[in-house]
């Protein structure tokens, strides 16, 4: 018997889905693997035994939320902002060229800001926190099957990003690997800060599988892995196993 345990980097899980048009599914995942195992690497003699799933994420807090309408109510506070962003809104070009004339670039900078903020990070905040909390509630009842998050960041300007994710990842790797709880692990990432990792894991006499689009894995980690699945190569019906094709052009994993 062969002990298997899939680690998940969520973010590039999702975005090498996206690549290929596709919304992906996390959960699938196991099915998709024993799948792989059995039928294309011939592994039945080998009785693979799947003992779990972990799944790592960022997440959209209500303390993310907050950072967010906050900044937008400091730059509120500034009526020439608000006229210039209100501009921009209407899309009404006469009105922005004739406050162009007197504005001063910092004002300009920040009503550009608060333009993006309001208008389209903000939203989409709100319906990306939505629909992830709709995947935790479900996630609680999946099987064999573990979520760890970590809150996403907000640097005060547009910019959400997550911090600490591959760290956790990374340190569950590889202490399960010392543990001896499993003996081939599926690694579902393609990031460079994730190479250490496996190369002590391997270290410690484990295989590793690697899965990911092939423009998201860092060419030594695909070096360095025992056996690499491209995701971008696979056909239509093994991608049905785990994802499936956008319902339309504007949707995404958390939309």
């Amino acid at each position: 018997m062969v002990k298997v345990m899939i680690f998940v980097d969520e973010q590039n899980f999702s975005q090498s889905c996206e690549r290929l048009k596709r919304f992906g599914n996390c959960n699938a995942l196991l099915g998709f693997f024993g799948y792989w195992l059995q039928n294309k690497l011939n592994w039945k003699k080998y009785n693979p035994r799947f003992i779990r799933t972990y799944v790592y994420t960022g997440e959209f807090t209500p303390m993310l939320s907050k950072k967010i309408e906050n900044t937008i109510n400091n730059l509120k506070s500034n009526s020439q902002i608000i006229a210039v962003k209100d501009a921009l809104k209407e899309k009404n070009l006469d009105k922005i060229k004739e406050l162009f004339k007197d504005i001063k670039e910092n004002v300009l900078k920040d009503s550009l800001k608060l333009y993006r903020l309001e208008e389209e990070i903000y939203p989409k905040v709100l319906r990306k926190r939505e629909i992830q909390q709709k995947f935790f509630d479900k996630s609680k009842f999946f099987d064999f099957f573990v979520l760890e998050t970590k809150p996403l960041k907000f640097d005060g300007n547009s910019r959400i990003y997550q911090k600490g994710v591959d760290v956790q990842l990374a340190v569950d790797f590889v202490s399960h690997a010392y543990k001896d709880n499993f003996d081939m692990a599926i690694l579902c990432s393609g990031d460079y800060d994730l190479l250490e990792s496996v190369k002590t894991v391997k270290s410690l006499g484990k295989k590793v599988l690697l899965f990911s689009h092939h423009g998201l894995a860092a060419k030594e980690m695909i070096r360095n892995a025992d056996y690499y699945i491209r995701m971008d190569r696979l056909t239509p019906e093994e991608l049905n196993k785990f994802s499936h094709i956008f319902e339309n052009r504007n949707q995404t994993r958390t939309s």
